[in-house]
């Protein structure tokens, strides 16, 4: 994968803080508010609103900004990514069929999101498809990682998550199975032979939808935790 130039990589951290600055009082506030998504560990994961965007992300006006952060080689956080979601009650696909319900910033790759919860050490983590699903996760205190999308899963993702004693993987209950498949498919990759892998069904929904539903319980429940 191509490595970010200097000049891509303070275009990326300019963007993500003025777009978190951008948050307070926002249409995206009241959207992540709406899903649970606040308190001390949603802020930390930088959410932005584009109110005033930055060249080339003009197309993203009005959208849920969601940094991919990341630990620096030279101390401190660096994002390495920005996908935008559209918070608009409608039809993302049907509004903006250019664009949908997310984009990514151009020649961004694919990156797993919230990479800071693997250096917390332990030894268990959660696995979700998609970025606010994983958010859910970091809200009520467990370590998660997401992955963007059902085919989204490359070859060395694995190797990252081999000293991990359990990994669990969170399905969602969609139509075509798709979520099933992406569980099978990274409980299968070589790496992770070692790890106990738990596949967690999402009934009815996805984590975000069964916290929203039935309570952050519902979710340490469904791996076998108590709530703290």
């Amino acid at each position: 994968m191509q490595k970010l130039s200097d000049m891509q990589k303070r275009f990326l951290v300019e963007a993500s803080r003025r777009y978190n600055q951008s948050l307070d009082g926002s249409p995206a506030e009241e959207y992540l508010a709406k899903r649970g998504l606040v308190g001390p560990r949603a802020d930390a994961l930088g959410f932005g609103y584009v109110a005033d965007p930055l060249p080339g992300h003009e197309y993203q006006r009005g959208r849920l900004a969601i940094p991919y952060l990341r630990p620096s080689p030279v101390g401190g956080i660096s994002v390495i990514n920005i996908k935008f979601r559209c918070i608009e009650n409608h039809d993302c696909k049907e509004a903006h069929p250019k664009l949908g319900k997310y984009t990514a910033q151009t020649g961004g790759g694919i990156h797993l999101y919230n990479t800071n919860a693997i250096i917390r050490s332990h030894d268990e983590i959660v696995m979700c498809e998609g970025e606010l699903d994983a958010a859910t996760w970091e809200v009520i205190g467990m370590d998660a990682i997401g992955i963007p999308g059902t085919e989204a899963w490359a070859k060395h993702f694995g190797r990252i998550f081999s000293g991990y004693a359990t990994i669990y993987f969170c399905v969602d209950d969609d139509v075509k199975g798709q979520g099933k498949d992406m569980a099978d498919k990274v409980g299968s990759d070589p790496y992770l032979r070692g790890v106990q892998f738990k596949q967690i069904p999402m009934p009815g929904g996805d984590v975000n939808s069964v916290y929203m539903e039935q309570g952050e319980q519902a979710l340490w429940k469904a791996i076998g935790k108590e709530m703290p």
